[in-house]
Parts: structure tokens; C-alpha cells; sequence
């Protein structure tokens, strides 16, 4: 399958991203800073991916949906949304600025290399030197309906069984103060 994949890239000319754009097919993205922003209501993302059998390789593009310099708290939306597909590749990705890098949904056999998924959202921590807040805490028993998305994440994955996740930069998840 991997093999297949490379092969079909081979030949393939680099193409730009687009706001709301949604990619059906093997894709090589055209290197470049890409600022498209996207919903705090997590209802529109800055791109969708969806199919079966897709490769889509960033090649070192960078996806950003927030300003550099903002406080990571501001951050909104969703990079990539991967929803539905079947042995879906996305790599070579740089995704920053969002409160969720790469959401993905009910793709099985999803593979995902070599990305770069800091610098997305971080809470504002009540917590200090001084003393701890219980209300930083958060609880894993209080996620059967997806109430983690509003911690923010690098990658977010829901019902993608065997999915790979590899050779990514370590997602920045602490707080700031």
C-alpha cells in the first residue's frame, strides 16, 4: 500500500492551500506559510481531508491559524480535520495557531509521520509556585462526549482504530502563567 502511494506521488505537481478547502486525493502541498484561520465553535475547519487511500504530504508547509506572537490561549479551531477515510497519510506537516492541530474522526488505519504540532493552544494556568488550583485539574472519566476538546490538542483521535502516529516534534502541552 505504501509502495502504491509513493508511486502515485511521484508525479504529482504541488498544490497551494485554500481556506475550507477539502482534499478527496493524494496531494503534495507547495512549501509556504499558509494563514487560514478557522471557527472557535470547532464547526469549520482551516482544512478537510477525507477518502480512502489519500496521501497527503505537507512538505515542510506551514498551516497557521493564529498569529506568532499571540498568547497561546487565543488560539481557535481546527488545522486539519480528517473524518470518515479509510488509510489516510498526512506528513511533513507543520500545523500551529489552532486550539486542535489535527482532529481526526472514525478513520481507521490513519498514519500519521514526521509532523510538527506546536505552538497550538495552551490554557492560562490558575495554578502558581505558591499553590496548586484544583481548577487546572482535569479528569479522564469526563470524556464521553468529546469534553477534552476544549483543553485544546496537537492531535485529537476518535474512533481510528490502528492508527499510527510517528516521528512527530513533541506537541508544547504545557500551560503558561
Amino acid at each position: 500500500v505504501w509502495l502504491l502511494a509513493a508511486f502515485a506521488l511521484a508525479g504529482q505537481s504541488e498544490s497551494p492551500l485554500k481556506a475550507g478547502m477539502v482534499i478527496e486525493r493524494s496531494v503534495t502541498i507547495r512549501p509556504g506559510t499558509y494563514r487560514l484561520s478557522s471557527p472557535a465553535d470547532l464547526t469549520r475547519p482551516a482544512l478537510t481531508i477525507r477518502g480512502d487511500n489519500i496521501t497527503v504530504d505537507f512538505n515542510g508547509a506551514v498551516l497557521t491559524g493564529g498569529p506568532e506572537a499571540a498568547d497561546p490561549d487565543i488560539y481557535t479551531g481546527i488545522g486539519v480535520l480528517i473524518e470518515g477515510g479509510r488509510n489516510i497519510t498526512v506528513r511533513n506537516a507543520v500545523i500551529r495557531g489552532y486550539k486542535i492541530g489535527i482532529l481526526a474522526r472514525r478513520s481507521p488505519d490513519l498514519h500519521l509521520s514526521s509532523n510538527d504540532l506546536s505552538y497550538n493552544w495552551k490554557p492560562r494556568l490558575h495554578s502558581g509556585v505558591e499553590k496548586e488550583s484544583l481548577v487546572d485539574w482535569m479528569s479522564y472519566h469526563q470524556n464521553e462526549k468529546d469534553e477534552w476538546l476544549t483543553q485544546g490538542a496537537g492531535v485529537y483521535l476518535a474512533d481510528c482504530d490502528r492508527a499510527e502516529l510517528d516521528r512527530h516534534r513533541p506537541t508544547l502541552t504545557h500551560a503558561f502563567l
